[in-house]
């Protein structure tokens, strides 16, 4: 079954918080017409219902949020958090801002804090794996750290290929922990714009953008088939590494 074409005022809606434009949405009563409406109400009636309509990125963020509930898996409520990011980034004032942070926290069951994080590209689900990963971080190898360049470089290309790479279990395995997180974010629906932007450090956030550039001008597809050939030799890489590193030695008592 297909996707069905987004409501017009989601549509509008969307176009409007891109071009930072300020717009409300206005639901006629029962799905109205909105020239039968106005001839009903006549000028005056229809300007009151205008000044009770909805702002146009509230609209957008009410949609969101109403599309998952406060007690929905952690996982769920954080890319929900970063899939809003955008609509509260865009909000014309800092009281708005903080407005819409409260909704969200209170919506999801978050706290405030955690959500702010979230918004400003500071993850807490990021930061523990960071820190938890950190003192036994080993260098990355070149030949992983271009398989897995390549692997996000094709998911960022090929929308599609997202659930390919969710459904194989691989992304567990990277090594490189910015493009593993860069991954799951993309995979879980996050800006793409706004992931690229937060992957550290500079040279690796270029040597990305390099290999799109890269593959744009390259054209042609890169299929399913093409990613699960790269998802088998990451997995095959890293399992040679992991044979090959010296074991840590045991002191002796």
């Amino acid at each position: 079954m297909g996707t069905l074409p987004a409501p017009a005022p989601q549509r509008a809606s969307e176009i409007a918080a891109a071009g930072a434009v300020p717009a409300r949405v206005l639901t006629p009563p029962d799905g109205e017409d909105p020239d039968e409406l106005l001839a009903r109400v006549a000028q005056q009636g229809f300007d009151e219902l205008i000044r009770c309509s909805q702002p146009s990125l509230e609209f957008l963020l009410s949609r969101e949020l109403a599309q998952v509930a406060s007690n929905a898996a952690p996982e769920a409520r954080a890319r929900t958090v970063r899939a809003v990011a955008g609509l509260v980034n865009a909000a014309p004032d800092a009281l708005t801002r903080d407005i819409y942070v409260d909704t969200i926290a209170r919506k999801l069951g978050i706290a405030e804090d955690a959500v702010r994080r979230s918004l400003a590209g500071k993850d807490v689900a990021r930061q523990s794996t960071n820190t938890q990963s950190a003192p036994a971080a080993q260098p990355v190898s070149a030949s992983v750290l271009k398989v897995e360049l390549v692997i996000v470089e094709a998911i960022i290309r090929q929308p599609e290929l997202r659930a390919v790479l969710a459904e194989s279990g691989v992304l567990s395995e990277f090594l490189s922990a910015p493009l593993r997180d860069a991954a799951d974010e993309i995979c879980g629906g996050a800006e793409v714009a706004g992931v690229i932007r937060q992957v550290e450090p500079d040279s690796l956030r270029e040597r990305l953008a390099d290999g799109l550039a890269e593959m744009e001008r390259a054209g042609g597809s890169f299929d399913a088939q093409r990613l699960r050939h790269y998802l088998k030799k990451h997995s095959q890489t890293v399992a040679l590494e992991r044979k090959q590193r010296p074991s840590p030695r045991v002191p002796r008592v």
